[in-house]
């Protein structure tokens, strides 16, 4: 069949389909829900936790309320059970107040949110509108109804011939996996919860192997490659070390000798260097780059930001030795200084070139590049990495990353790489003292904001995603800097950052900030990775329940950079967030508090598409459980130990096909 068949689908739907990677049928029945919603066991209404989605059956008991408030439509109403009562609220659909009549019981699912005691459905789903027992929740393609969605998919389903199982049967077999057709249709129609989880399994099953056979394409494909033997001895990295403005770590030596070892190979480097924030990555980029322009080649740095790439720039030139001839390219450059920079790149009067995206476009000539090193390596995806690195004739890679994963997610997402890890931090670096902070303190919370401001010194406010909505996103974060500037801070330089302001507005805001201009920023978590403001010595994290722990992580590794003593506040509603933000508060390794929350979570939301490496996303989605990851790579080592070699082939070319782009931005073919 073609797409085309599909009932209700015109031009415009087609294109928006197509915006959304669906181009045949085959790819549309791929596109999996991103979540449940389960109808089946009804929760009363006082056993509700904060953030917590789920199922309520209740009465209305009050005539539908509604307003407008920054260009939204708010309708709300009172419901009941035998329990409890909450308030139900909904945005932008005005339609649903004629349904709402008082006394009327509805099927609901919800997201719950408990503020100062009082219980909110936010944006509830209403069952009758979708059936009963467990609905899928796609991602949203715009223009394009979500029961829409879902009646395509069925038609597909039924009129699609099962395409041909990438796995081999002996695999099926071994491992006690759903065929693959059955698995597909349960992932849009599960006839229960236990089908559903089997299903997922086997799809999650699937991707993680051929993904894990793809890097090792990966890591084969480079064994044929030349790159510039670089030879830095122990003499030179002593001289290096004591040039340093300060005293190297032990794990910082530990990982510039292992990534100095392979750059003096003739074989392409390809590293990965692992450290919690603060834990001085840039130091040891700094000596591999020092070694590299020693040797008369280039080196360059990718950073995702123009502000990080800033930084790095005056990291570097306070690092590095006499011979570091350091330049910067970003896109915001004039073209008079582009075409100067170009030039600066092409003749090698540079030979340390800082960046951003902009190091990859076409009219970047290296004169002779001998290491790339890409700062924050989530933001990058595998192809803007390679073709960086295509500007040479085989330049040596090292790839940074302070995002903490367990080494046994680390062997399966990033097993094309070395891993070279910093488990110590610098000595002068204070632990940031950490608090959860219930309800009755969070007024005292703005209160110690006020005293350090008064003391000069700033402080972050963080805002989470109320729903999976940038709309939303903005107007949590634009309620809370409101709330607060006309509130609790009121006489402060409060700033604002969001992920919807244009990118000059975003560097403008940063730029207040780093600068002091602003006292107090209130923003989401686009609050720049990496980005340094040592006089910040606030973090406050509203609704902190709704981050992973080694995100919350993250955002407390923003303060605490400078030489003031540093807090930590997490805002929680409950006490069952509060036992869980508590690890938080007694830990600061960001390798324990990663493996709590991969414990926890699952690696589908702990690692969220960005982070899911060569993988496409589904690995992201439908990876839920943590031991697959183990059994995937033990039944890998057994396929490809011998014995199995047809089933290998097999396999092989399977993850050929799925990751072809990504392996092909790579150099394999």
């Amino acid at each position: 069949m073609e797409l085309t068949e599909l009932p209700g689908l015109g031009p415009k739907r087609m294109l928006q389909l197509e915006q959304a990677g669906i181009t045949t049928p085959e790819d549309l029945v791929l596109f999996f829900p991103r979540k449940y919603l389960d109808f089946t066991s009804p929760v009363p209404l006082a056993q509700l936790t904060d953030g917590q989605e789920a199922c309520v059956q209740v009465r209305v008991v009050s005539a539908p309320w509604e307003m407008r408030k920054g260009g939204r439509h708010i309708l709300r109403v009172t419901v009941e059970d035998a329990s409890a009562r909450a308030s139900a609220v909904w945005f932008n659909q005005p339609y649903l107040k004629a349904r709402l009549l008082s006394g009327q019981w509805l099927l609901l699912s919800a997201r719950v949110r408990k503020q100062r005691g009082q219980l909110q459905l936010t944006s509830p789903i209403i069952a009758q509108d979708e059936g009963g027992g467990l609905q899928p929740v796609y991602p949203t393609i715009e223009g394009i109804p979500g029961r829409l969605l879902r009646q395509w998919v069925t038609v597909v389903l039924d009129k699609l011939p099962p395409a041909e199982d990438p796995l081999p049967a002996r695999i099926i077999g071994r491992s006690s996996l759903m065929p693959r057709a059955k698995a597909i249709r349960t992932l849009h129609q599960p006839e229960n919860a236990q089908a559903l989880a089997a299903a997922r399994r086997r799809m999650a099953f699937e991707e993680l192997l051929l993904f894990q056979v793809a890097v090792r394409s990966l890591k084969a494909g480079r064994q044929g490659k030349v790159a510039p033997a670089i030879a830095f001895d122990a003499d030179k990295r002593k001289a290096f070390w004591r040039a340093f403005p300060f005293e190297p770590t032990g794990a910082q030596q530990r990982a510039a000798s292992e990534i100095l070892e392979d750059m003096a190979k003739a074989q392409p480097m390809a590293r990965l260097l692992q450290g919690d924030v603060g834990s001085g990555k840039t130091a040891v980029a700094a000596i591999a780059m020092e070694a590299c322009i020693q040797a008369g080649y280039q080196a360059a740095l990718m950073a995702p930001t123009e502000i990080l790439a800033n930084q790095h720039v005056r990291s570097l030139q306070g690092m590095m030795g006499p011979q570091a001839r350091i330049g910067l390219l970003t896109s915001a450059l004039t073209a008079s200084e582009k075409k100067q920079a170009y030039e600066c790149i092409k003749t090698g009067q540079w030979n340390v070139v800082v960046g951003t995206h902009a190091l990859i476009q076409q009219g970047v000539r290296f004169q002779r590049l001998g290491l790339v090193v890409a700062d924050e390596q989530h933001r990058f995806g595998v192809r803007q990495r390679q073709a960086l690195q295509d500007k040479s004739q085989g330049a040596h890679m090292l790839v940074m990353s302070a995002t903490p994963i367990p080494r046994s997610m680390a062997l399966v997402l990033y097993g094309d790489l070395q891993i070279s890890i910093l488990d110590e931090m610098p000595p002068g670096r204070t632990p940031v003292k950490t608090y959860v902070v219930p309800p009755h303190k969070h007024d005292g919370m703005y209160g110690f904001i006020k005293t350090q401001v008064a003391k000069d010194r700033q402080a972050y406010v963080v805002c989470p995603l109320v729903e999976e909505s940038d709309k939303l996103d903005v107007a949590s974060a634009e309620e809370v800097y409101e709330a607060i500037r006309t509130g609790p801070l009121r006489g402060l330089s409060v700033g604002l950052l969001h992920g919807r302001m244009s990118g000059a507005d975003k560097a403008a805001a940063m730029q207040n900030f780093a600068s002091g201009k602003t006292q107090v920023l209130v923003c989401t978590t686009v609050v720049e990775v990496g980005v340094n403001v040592p006089n910040a010595t606030v973090m406050a994290v509203e609704d902190a329940t709704r981050f992973g722990l080694a995100q919350l992580h993250q955002l407390r590794g923003r303060v605490g950079r400078g030489r003031h003593e540093s807090f930590c506040f997490l805002s929680c509603e409950t006490p069952e967030g509060s036992q869980r933000l508590q690890l938080l508060a007694r830990e600061q390794d960001g390798f324990k508090i990663a493996e709590a929350d991969l414990a926890m979570r699952g690696p589908g939301e702990f690692l969220g598409d960005r982070q899911s490496g060569l993988a496409d996303g589904q690995l992201a989605s439908l990876a839920q459980d943590v031991r697959l990851l183990e059994e995937t790579r033990r039944v890998l080592e057994r396929v490809s130990g011998g014995g199995w070699e047809e089933e290998y082939a097999l396999l092989q070319r399977a993850a050929r096909e799925r990751y072809r782009l990504r392996l092909e931005a790579a150099g394999i073919h």
